[in-house]
C-alpha cells in the first residue's frame, strides 16, 4: 500500500517493499485473492447468498469466491484448463449517474483474457482440485451463460447427484473457438 508498493506499467511486474514480495500479474492476482479469501467472513457469504438466491454459500466456497473489503466487491476466480488462475472477475455495486439507481457490474481484471468459468474441471489437472471429478471432467458438460447461472446449475447438479461438469461463458456474446477443444469427447 502507499509508497511501499511499486508496479512497472510496461511489464506488469510488482514489488512490495514492506513485505519483500514481488512477481508478475498472475502472482499478484493469486496473492490478492488468497488474502481476500482468508478475510472473507461467514456473514459476507450469507449476504451474497441473499443477493444471489438461490445459490447457497457452499457453492461460493467451493468456487473460492472472496470478498475484497477494501474495495467493497466480490472476487470470482477464473481458472484455465491447466488449473492456473487466469482472471479475477469482480462483481460490485455502482450508482447509475443518470437515474440514481444502484446496479451490479461484473468486470474482468484489466489485461486478463476471458475464460470459461469451470474450465479447470475439464483440464488434465482437474483431479488435484476436485477429487470427486474424473480426470478431464465428467463425460457430460452443462454449458451456462454467466458465472451466476453456472453456480446455480452447480447447486442443482449437486443436489440431484448428476454426474456432469458445469462450465459457464462469461457473457452471451463471448465464446472463443479455442474453448471447443475442452469439450472434445464429451
Amino acid at each position: 500500500k502507499g509508497e511501499h508498493w511499486y508496479v512497472n506499467d510496461t511489464n506488469g511486474m510488482w514489488e512490495c517493499k514492506s513485505c519483500g514480495e514481488s512477481g508478475n500479474v498472475s502472482t499478484f492476482l493469486k496473492h490478492h485473492h488468497t488474502q481476500c479469501l482468508s478475510d472473507t467472513t461467514p456473514a459476507q457469504y450469507k449476504e451474497l447468498a441473499t443477493l444471489r438466491h438461490p445459490i447457497p454459500t457452499s457453492i461460493f466456497k467451493i468456487n473460492r469466491l472472496a470478498y475484497d473489503s477494501d474495495n467493497r466487491r466480490w472476487l470470482v476466480p477464473i481458472y484455465n484448463d491447466t488449473g492456473g488462475l487466469s482472471n479475477l472477475r469482480v462483481w460490485f455495486k455502482v450508482k447509475d449517474p443518470k437515474t440514481g439507481d444502484y446496479k451490479y457490474l461484473f468486470l474482468d481484471t484489466p489485461g486478463c483474457k476471458a475464460q470459461l468459468f469451470g474450465a479447470d474441471q475439464l483440464g488434465p489437472k482437474s483431479k488435484e482440485r476436485y477429487p470427486d471429478v474424473p480426470k478431464g471432467g465428467h463425460p457430460h458438460v452443462i454449458l451456462c451463460e454467466g458465472e451466476w447461472d453456472g453456480m446455480a446449475m452447480q447447486n442443482i447438479v449437486n443436489k440431484a447427484k448428476i454426474e456432469a461438469t458445469v462450465v459457464a461463458v462469461p457473457g452471451a456474446n463471448i465464446y472463443k473457438d479455442y474453448w471447443s477443444k475442452l469439450f472434445k469427447g464429451k
